[in-house]
């Protein structure tokens, strides 16, 4: 129970390497994206699907490198409550993109 400062800095906070790591994949997927819309080499189902995962990606180490997500001996309410506000975030899209579908079927009628 007697940690020094460093030590739990590291063990709350991670390395700078887990950091230097995430801000690298950051980079890489980002710059990833923008060359792929800006170079106009795939088609744009393709694209959009490619940008999709590496957005997906980023999402996924920005929880490991910078919130520490499923690392470490933390409360199981934490996440409870990360599931529950993904939950209402895909409930609140998927509802917006079924409404806006149905407004754009409804009017090419």
């Amino acid at each position: 129970m007697n940690e020094t400062l460093e030590e739990a800095q590291t063990h709350w906070h991670g390395s700078r390497r887990s950091c230097w790591g995430g801000i690298i994949l950051c980079l890489l997927l980002t710059t990833g994206s923008f060359w792929l819309v800006a170079s106009d080499l795939l088609d744009p189902l393709t694209t959009l699907v490619t940008i999709a995962g590496f957005a997906l990606t980023q999402a996924i180490g920005q929880l490991i490198f910078f919130l520490h997500f499923g690392t470490g001996d933390r409360p199981d309410w934490e996440e409870l409550v990360f599931y529950s506000m993904i939950t209402v975030v895909l409930i609140l899209t998927l509802g917006t993109l079924w409404i806006m579908h149905n407004l754009m079927v409804r009017m090419m009628i």
